[in-house]
């Protein structure tokens, strides 16, 4: 009985390449891990169904970084570092495919979350198109009872004095109170007139 509940398991799992790629951009983990702790014969599949889902970020534009910080502040790049960094060889990432350079790259030790390192700044910019991906990925809940929590403490937010808000309206004070609830907002003030109060 318990294998066949996990061979369903698996089985649902294979329907989507969302797992074997969540797994793959893991730093610690990449093709080293699938090589080493899966059976053969599911290796392939789940490799392949990752990069089908790559194909979908694979030619997607780049966010450029025109302006480069200097002392805390933002400046425009001179037109001869523009140049220079157009011709630049350092990087290397129009060569390579990004998704295979990770991929086949040796694992790293982390003390972060897999989303917190890709988060990095320094992976947007050796990445840049793997990090779109990688963000969209692993930003996904492994449960979906958080979000249906959240969703359903909407109503308490949208009582009948409020039916006119607006999606977007609602959606900021769902996130404001998540954001309140969960101690990522430790301080709030507000200007009254001249005078700053402190309401949290």
């Amino acid at each position: 009985m318990g294998w066949w509940v996990l061979s369903k398991y698996y089985a649902e799992s294979d329907k989507t390449p969302v797992y074997a790629t969540a797994l793959l951009l893991h730093p610690e983990k990449r093709r080293k891990y699938v090589d080493r702790h899966w059976e053969k014969d599911w290796r392939e599949p789940a490799i392949a169904a990752a990069r089908q889902y790559w194909a979908k970020y694979k030619d997607r534009p780049v966010a450029s970084t025109p302006a480069t910080k200097l002392d805390g502040g933002q400046r425009e790049l001179s037109t001869y570092e523009r140049l220079k960094q157009s011709m630049s060889v350092l990087d290397g990432a129009d060569d390579e495919d990004d998704f295979e350079r990770f991929v086949n790259a040796t694992p790293k030790h982390m003390t972060k979350t897999s989303l917190e390192w890709w988060c990095r700044e320094e992976q947007r910019l050796e990445y840049p198109r793997l990090y779109q991906m990688a963000i969209e990925v692993l930003s996904v809940p492994a449960m979906s009872d958080d979000p249906e929590r959240v969703s359903s403490c909407t109503k308490r937010t949208i009582s009948w004095d409020r039916t006119r808000l607006s999606a977007e309206a609602i959606e900021k004070l769902e996130c404001l109170g998540n954001w309140v609830q969960n101690d990522l907002i430790r301080k709030f003030y507000v200007a009254v007139g001249d005078e700053i109060i402190d309401i949290c």
